[in-house]
This record gives C-alpha cells, structure tokens and sequence, in this order.
C-alpha cells in the first residue's frame, strides 16, 4: 500500500495516517468521517 505523505490529519502517530484506503474503512463503521473529509467547520463534505 502506498503512504500518502501529505496526509492532512493531526494523528501523526496513528497506525492508519497516510495509508488512506485503511482509514476510510476504519472509519466506515464510525459516526465521524475521516479528518481529510471534512470541511474546517466540522461538517462532512459532499
């Protein structure tokens, strides 16, 4: 898997930073969508 090096999330110490496919399906099951969709105002993007 390729490592996205700019990744924009503050979790630099997550197992899953950079590495997008596994962070959208971590997150999949979750409330909350991946730092890298959302818009600065908290709310997902379209």
């Amino acid at each position: 898997m390729e490592v996205n090096k700019d990744c924009p999330c503050p979790k630099t110490h997550c197992e899953r930073h950079g590495k997008c496919d596994e962070c959208r399906a971590h997150h999949a099951n979750k409330k909350n969508p991946p730092y890298c969709e959302k818009h600065k105002d908290g709310e997902k993007k379209k």
